[in-house]
């Protein structure tokens, strides 16, 4: 396995007394999963589910069910929609609107957030860190005096890999597992990573322009580092877990010991 994710689907040769010891563990990882979704992770439950169907096709998630069971990520995408995706709507009518009807779309940057262990135990197994951005589609039409009126029907878009990295563990009941283990299933042909993709339904706000940018409060700092990406590109498909020459660079799963940011 290397340093971050783990070696290329079934890319290890295994003799027979390593295939019944494979088996071994995927049963075990099984019966974990079983366990996990009879206890109320049932988030957990069905990604490890979904690893071990060794399908690798898209896992769909709703961001709603997050943001229920995570008050902190809530408090986030409402802090993004404020200041981040309000901010770029301004700038970009205070660039080019000239008092006429438009219709645009804009997204934010992508921006990591982590589901700590103590917050929600079922979204810390399930997930750990991920991406969320928010996309918009916006309306500007002329009101009554003249000002822009502005309409912003507005989704939130969640991306992760599930993937498995080196030196990590999890504990989950009374069973420890490592990130190698379980990522070796995935090298050996028998479980494969995935990514996880989502996005909410539409919410909407509208707003009179009145000619000031929306700015970030002072006593309120975003992170600007690591996972984040600031473009301005109006995308929303736009991969996080792409570099800018199109190549993947992994995505995170965090250990018990990892720290939000």
């Amino acid at each position: 396995m290397g340093a971050i994710g783990s070696d290329p689907h079934g890319s290890r040769g295994r003799n027979v007394f390593e295939r019944v010891a494979d088996e071994g563990r995927r049963g075990i990882l099984s019966g974990t999963a079983d366990g996990a979704d009879q206890i109320g992770l049932d988030n957990a439950a069905r990604h490890m589910g979904h690893y071990l169907g060794n399908s690798g096709a898209t896992l769909d998630v709703d961001p709603a069910a997050i943001t229920r069971d995570v008050p902190q990520f809530e408090a986030e995408v409402q802090e993004a929609v404020a200041f981040d995706l309000k901010g770029q709507i301004d700038r970009h009518i205070a660039d080019v609107y000239d008092g006429g009807s438009m219709t645009f779309v804009t997204t934010t940057g992508w921006q990591r957030f982590y589901a700590t262990k103590d917050v929600n135990q079922d979204w810390f197994y399930a997930l750990g860190g991920f991406s969320y951005a928010v996309g918009a589609e916006v309306t500007v039409e002329p009101g009554p005096d003249g000002e822009p009126v502005v309409s912003v029907r507005h989704q939130t878009h969640v991306f992760d890999r599930y993937n498995w990295d080196e030196g990590k563990q999890v504990t989950i009941g009374p069973v420890t597992v490592t990130d190698e283990q379980v990522g070796h299933l995935h090298e050996v042909g028998i479980a494969q990573e995935f990514e996880v993709r989502g996005t909410s339904d539409v919410e909407t706000f509208e707003y009179v322009y009145d000619g000031e940018t929306t700015v970030q409060p002072d006593d309120v700092v975003l992170d600007t580092t690591g996972d984040r990406r600031s473009s301005e590109e109006p995308n929303i498909s736009d991969d996080p877990n792409r570099n800018s020459d199109g190549s993947r660079h992994s995505g995170t799963r965090g250990t018990e010991n990892e720290k939000k940011r």
